[in-house]
């Protein structure tokens, strides 16, 4: 074997270590881009059920008379198509609070809702709304 084709053996034999350097540099920045969408589409897509949920949510509490409103903390529980469920089974959780506040002849109610992943405790959005009752 000559000096020139040993050289030539090198040659290609670095060519090929960068190209396979190149190939997996590539596809270590394409995996963390598409991890980075996915995060991102699951993230949109819960904001997008979230914001859904709570204002049907917010509506049904227009409708509730003073009578009828709960004074405590309710947790409502859904799972990932944000259709209703129990306990134990949820994927995301929204905190309802009502508080009230007494003005001389009426009394404001306020509902503050916060959606929730259930898994991680990581906030989604949160809404407040507010209803006018007259004494």
């Amino acid at each position: 074997m000559s000096k020139s084709n040993i050289s030539r053996t090198n040659l290609f034999l670095i060519e090929l270590i960068i190209i396979i350097a190149f190939f997996i540099a590539s596809l270590s920045i394409i995996i963390s881009v598409f991890s980075k969408v996915n995060s991102t589409s699951i993230e949109a897509s819960a904001l997008n059920g979230a914001s859904i949920t709570m204002q049907s949510n917010a509506e049904l509490y227009k409708i509730i008379s003073y009578d009828e409103l709960p004074t405590d903390i309710q947790t409502l529980y859904y799972d990932k198509n944000w259709q209703i469920t129990s306990a134990g089974s949820e994927y995301y959780i929204i905190k309802v609070e009502i508080s009230l506040e007494d003005k001389d002849y009426s009394v404001i109610a306020s509902f503050n809702q916060e959606a929730k992943f259930a898994d991680s405790g990581k906030p989604i959005f949160t809404l407040e709304t507010k209803k006018y009752f007259k004494k």
